[in-house]
């Protein structure tokens, strides 16, 4: 399968080393990014339901090559639950919940090591795992508790609700976005995307997917797909 580059040169790399050279440039300052995949319409879950469904082409590639420049990876509780295959084994994982209960497989499967992140008044039920208590569930409290423990590069694999809150907050600094031919879930939800930004990158390969980098610290928080 090839990878065809639309932006901001239109060029075939015969390669992913190629492409990821090209994809990731990450030095060594504090960031936080974003990566998401969804159908054309925006939707975050494929006909199974999860976004499994939607997973194809170089996403899963994607996927790893983002998490080799992360420090940590962040995931909403819902995500994890629906997903638990998805917590990485070999790095550290934040789960945000508010019950403050991670799924069991989260902590059996997360070998890099495990944060919760809840609010003061909630307690684990569950062993094995850091908890990191906050006032309230706002993108603020949520990466500052990880920049307290010395988390410099953080990565947000969803779900929709602390996108949500990271995009509210504007402490995205890049927004990662693979966009699947496969159909979606009808009524599943829709992922909320960057009103602007800075493109940094475009791609699409020869299965019909779609990949797109932006520098959107300072945007504005909006759907742009019909709901």
């Amino acid at each position: 399968m090839t990878i065809h580059m639309d932006y901001p040169f239109s060029a075939t790399v015969d390669s992913f080393a190629d492409f990821a050279d090209l994809w990731v440039e990450s030095d060594d300052s504090e960031w936080v990014w974003s990566n998401v995949i969804t159908t054309e319409d925006g939707h975050m879950a494929g006909a199974d339901g999860s976004s499994d469904g939607l997973t194809g082409g170089f996403d899963r590639r994607i996927v790893k090559l983002l998490r080799a420049s992360a420090d940590v990876v962040v995931m909403g509780a819902a995500t994890v639950r629906n997903e638990p295959l998805g917590v990485p084994r070999d790095m550290p994982i934040a789960i945000v919940s508010r019950s403050a209960t991670p799924p069991a497989g989260a902590v059996e499967r997360a070998d890099g090591g495990l944060i919760v992140i809840t609010t003061d008044t909630a307690e684990s039920e569950i062993s094995g795992h850091e908890v990191a208590h906050i006032p309230l569930f706002t993108g603020e409290f949520v990466i500052g508790a990880l920049r307290e423990r010395g988390y410099r590069r953080i990565l947000c694999e969803g779900g929709a609700d602390l996108v949500t809150l990271l995009l509210n907050a504007n402490l995205i600094d890049r927004w990662y976005q693979t966009v699947s031919p496969a159909d979606s879930l009808e009524d599943s939800v829709v992922c909320p995307v960057p009103e602007s930004g800075a493109p940094l990158l475009q791609a699409h390969d020869d299965e019909g997917y779609t990949y797109g980098a932006v520098q959107i610290r300072d945007a504005h928080l909006v759907s742009l797909y019909a709901e």
